[in-house]
């Protein structure tokens, strides 16, 4: 993530793996028993260390833990925060959010998966089936397809609210006649700002305490809905 905007994520990958085989960094597979995923399983983390890196193992159960915090133990509550966002700042801007965790709209239903949109969205009459994302971690592409489908299976505009995408993925959404909105950050409540500054300067990740929705991240929407409005007309 440190390179997203630069690199596409796999290029990074590919970086790393080739820097394991060439020795210069050492990585490995570390379960932590004390810790469990949002399965119930021993937490599973990928490290990455300099070989010369004496006292990993003293960090490693520092690391996990504090991944543990934000995405285990508040992961749900930051999604649902993430959402209370996206209400707020597109309803300033004069969205009304119709439904929410809808697969059934003007009387047509999805039944192909068992999917569903956070929200649906409108404005000017233009109706957006809507994902949020307030994850670090990027939409899975077969999920994205299916939501794709979903929303144009209700005769809506996929709109994808997220931290991050790949620029080819944003590409691919644009393409199939959906849009994009970026947020950068993964998004705290004010109460987490300690762990939000301890997420961004021990681990380096995108982590930001807001109590709104970036409103740049809206007007830049706003004017895609404008320029879509114009192009109906």
């Amino acid at each position: 993530m440190l390179f997203e905007k630069k690199w596409f994520h796999w290029i990074t990958g590919r970086a790393l793996n080739r820097l394991v085989e060439l020795e210069t960094i050492a990585t490995s597979l570390e379960t932590i028993p004390d810790l469990k995923d949002e399965d119930g399983a021993p937490m599973k983390l990928r490290l990455y260390r300099h070989p010369s890196h004496r006292y990993w193992q003293r960090q490693k159960t520092e690391i996990a833990t504090l991944v543990h915090r934000f995405s285990v133990e508040l992961g749900h509550s930051l999604g649902k925060y993430g959402e209370i966002l996206c209400d707020a700042g597109l309803g300033g801007a004069g969205f009304v959010k119709a439904a929410k965790n809808v697969n059934e709209w003007n009387g047509k239903k999805w039944d192909k998966t068992g999917h569903n949109l956070d929200r649906i969205y409108v404005r000017d009459g233009l109706e957006y089936g809507c994902e949020i994302k307030n994850t670090l971690k990027y939409l899975p592409t077969p999920e994205r397809e299916i939501k794709i489908d979903l929303a144009h299976h209700l005769g809506l505009i996929p709109l994808f609210i997220a931290r991050w995408l790949p620029k080819d993925h944003i590409y691919k959404t644009v393409q199939k006649g959906g849009n994009v909105i970026l947020f950068e950050h993964q998004l705290y409540p004010v109460s987490q700002e300690a762990l939000a500054g301890e997420v961004s300067s021990r681990l380096g990740l995108p982590a930001k305490c807001l109590d709104e929705f970036p409103p740049s991240a809206v007007a830049r929407f706003v004017g895609v809905h404008e320029r879509r409005l114009r192009g109906r007309r």
